[in-house]
């Protein structure tokens, strides 16, 4: 058996990746924070890569599809004449992190997303985790997420282009019924 592994890219490969991803050229006028920004999350992907703590399960496509989802949060600004594409919400990258860079415990999330984030506060100390309070847990639990992955519109569904594997291994469905059961999935538009 062979096993071949595709190296990491190099930083300048890494940047043009994101800046793709994110639907961005390098002629674009982007605000100063976001070019920052970009750059803490491709070495917030190296770092999370190389660290013990985290299995090492994740890929350049989960990086990939966590940017194109980022994409849909960049916004025209224009407080100036020229237009600005403006910066990526704290809580859009947490919401993109679970839904890409999920399916290991909740200690190690915790561990992947405090990565990302202090790898931007480096650049920009105003970039922030969400709060948790004693009413407000920040993570979405499995079910909120597929829930919010499965009602994505067409165009965007059709932009971002991640799928959901769900393997039922029982004999009688009992997995999709559930999904059913929870409002995950809508009958009416679902063929199992």
């Amino acid at each position: 058996m062979t096993c071949v592994y595709r190296s990491l890219p190099s930083e300048d490969d890494q940047k043009i990746l994101a800046y793709g991803c994110l639907g961005l050229q390098n002629e674009e006028t982007i605000a100063e924070d976001l070019e920052k920004t970009i750059l803490c999350l491709c070495q917030g992907y190296r770092r999370v890569l190389e660290c013990s703590d985290i299995p090492k399960i994740f890929h350049d496509r989960d990086f990939i599809y966590m940017l194109r989802e980022l994409r849909f949060e960049l916004r025209p600004s224009s407080e100036s004449e020229d237009i600005i594409i403006d910066g990526i919400p704290p809580n859009s990258l947490l919401r993109a992190l679970e839904d890409n860079f999920n399916g290991i415990t909740n200690d190690e999330f915790e561990k992947l997303t405090q990565i990302f984030f202090k790898t931007i506060q480096e650049k920009n100390p105003d970039f922030e985790l969400p709060k948790k309070t004693r009413h407000n847990n920040i993570y979405r639990d499995i079910i909120t997420i597929l829930k919010d992955s499965m009602k994505l519109d067409s165009v965007r569904r059709r932009l971002y282009g991640r799928y959901k594997l769900i393997i039922d291994e029982s004999d009688d469905e009992s997995a999709v019924h559930l999904l059913f059961q929870t409002g995950i999935l809508d009958p009416e538009q679902t063929k199992v």
